[in-house]
């Protein structure tokens, strides 16, 4: 038999070394000669009607080299979904909308300039509970096999329950940071970390460029789990760095990142379970109702997902199930390492 290479072998990660030492190269770590420091301005007040944004006082300070808002965008207003704006102009939903961007020549420079930009906002009503159906319902899937009633009827026992998965961060290690500079050429570059390359077609309607002057390097993330998917961050510096001229770096805070990212889907799970006394099932009957957030972002997939899997890995002659995702003001929730699978 011939001597196996890697079957029952320990193999050494080529990255390890690199990453125990710390040499790995991540997001926020690559500065470029000459660079400015972006900073985000988020919503103070939601759910809420913008009225008036006052960029002066901010703009007038020595060292700002520019203050952006949605009116500023040459392009679509538009990052992952059309109704998710990059910079909100109107009305802002939850914490994490961005309402302006500043460069400048220092971290505590441009923190001072987002403390001088004035919003005038118009507080609007809000919506943070999902469980009883009282904001738009985004889906509503139903699916069903067999005789519901009949498989129940057949039943030695019959277990109903309630459960609860929470709304979670997707808490990677490495907050999100990166940097963005025109080259020679022209091309904006956007050095990022995410987990969608093919932002860059986003980017470039946001810049209003052709895609092939937008490009993407994604270094080495520090952890993901779907929530690095959003070209946000990427509109941000290209945004930017086509205003100034010069290479603009922004990283979040820990708190900055959880407050903006999006969470995993909660979940109210109504479960009605019958099985026989040798342990076998005869009919499993479901209702999931989930919260969506701010944004549809991809809550009907999702919640199709869940739905499709929610009687687990099991024979189960007869089942019934329905699925409807709730949009609120909470933070906008995305897959996180399962599309629904490991709430149900």
């Amino acid at each position: 038999m011939p001597e196996m290479v890697y079957v029952g072998r320990s193999q050494a990660k080529e990255d390890a070394i690199a990453k125990a030492v710390g040499d790995t190269v991540y997001g926020d770590d690559l500065h470029l000669p000459g660079e400015l420091i972006g900073k985000v301005i988020r919503a103070e007040q939601i759910p809420a009607r913008i009225k008036k944004i006052d960029t002066s006082k901010a703009i007038a300070l020595p060292g700002v080299h520019c203050v952006l808002t949605a009116k500023d965008i040459p392009g679509e207003n538009a990052g992952r979904y059309p109704y998710y704006p990059v910079l909100a102009g109107e009305s802002v939903r939850f914490t994490g909308d961005a309402v302006a961007l500043v460069a400048a020549e220092t971290d505590d420079l441009a923190e001072q300039a987002g403390r001088l930009v004035n919003i005038d906002y118009e507080s609007l009503p809000g919506l943070y509970e999902f469980e009883n159906l009282e904001g738009e319902v985004l889906c509503d899937w139903k699916t069903d096999k067999g005789d519901i009633e009949a498989g129940f009827r057949e039943a030695d026992v019959v277990v109903e329950n309630v459960y609860f998965a929470t709304c979670v961060d997707h808490a990677f290690i490495e907050p999100e940071g990166g940097v963005g500079w025109v080259d020679e050429r022209g091309v904006v570059n956007i050095r990022v970390p995410t987990q969608t390359i093919e932002n860059y077609q986003a980017v470039a309607k946001t810049l209003n460029l052709p895609a092939s002057q937008v490009r993407y390097d994604c270094p080495m993330l520090g952890g993901a789990f779907g929530g690095k998917e959003h070209p946000l961050l990427g509109a941000y510096l290209g945004l930017l760095t086509m205003k100034t001229g010069r290479p603009v770096r922004i990283a979040y805070s820990r708190e900055e990142s959880m407050a903006q990212c999006c969470k995993k889907h909660p979940f109210v799970m109504r479960y009605k379970t019958g099985a026989t006394k040798e342990g076998k099932l005869t009919a499993v009957e479901v209702d999931i109702i989930a919260d969506s957030g701010a944004y549809p972002s991809n809550s009907k997939g999702l919640l199709l997902g869940a739905l499709c899997v929610s009687g687990g890995p099991y024979e189960i002659p007869s089942a019934r199930g329905r699925a409807r995702a709730i949009l609120t003001n909470n933070p906008f929730t995305e897959a996180m390492r399962g599309v629904g699978a490991n709430q149900v």
